[in-house]
């Protein structure tokens, strides 16, 4: 099975959308604060869940560094294992509604745990990286001499129809070629 990078970059754009929606409603339009308040909270908590979660690695690395400087009073497996003990623990009981119908899953709970850093991450990454508007999976949007491009080489590679000749399709919008042509 092959990686699907363009899934990943979806995502991605998704992320950044929710980043956008959310912070439009609650900041700028703001009614969904008196007409939908569980839905503000909601929205509010997702804003700093990436944040809070990637806390709890950075703390117990500072522990950890100060555990073997001598400099702590608990020992550095301690502190690992406390931590894997209460992630293990606390993502388990969020899951044990979906466990209770289908126990076998218990063991996709540490990838539940690794997914939910990883996409931490990229929740941050998308936060930061606001200001890219592109779709990220499709060649040429955005940008209307690339998107000719890639059309004409789309046309290039069409298939034969049924009498041999190959199929050429007209261009989606020929003001956009037009355009594109005048930009050269």
């Amino acid at each position: 099975m092959k990686p699907n990078w363009r899934f990943l970059l979806q995502v991605l754009r998704w992320t950044r959308n929710t980043w956008r929606s959310d912070l439009r409603s609650l900041f700028m339009e703001r009614y969904v604060w008196t007409s939908h308040p569980y839905c503000a909270y909601t929205m509010v908590d997702k804003l700093f869940n990436p944040f809070t979660l990637l806390v709890g690695p950075i703390l117990v690395t500072y522990l950890c560094v100060k555990a073997a400087k001598g400099d702590y009073h608990l020992p550095v497996w301690k502190i690992v294992l406390s931590y894997m003990a209460w992630l293990t623990v606390t993502r388990t009981l969020k899951l044990l509604p979906h466990l209770w119908k289908r126990p076998q899953d218990i063991i996709h709970v540490p990838a539940f745990i690794a997914f939910g850093y990883y996409f931490a991450v990229m929740k941050l990454y998308a936060l930061f990286t606001l200001h890219e508007v592109g779709w990220g999976t499709r060649a040429g949007i955005g940008d209307a001499t690339q998107a000719l491009n890639a059309l004409n080489a789309q046309n290039d590679t069409a298939t034969p129809s049924a009498g041999g000749t190959p199929y050429q399709e007209k261009p989606y919008d020929p003001e956009a070629a037009n355009y594109a042509s005048q930009r050269r």
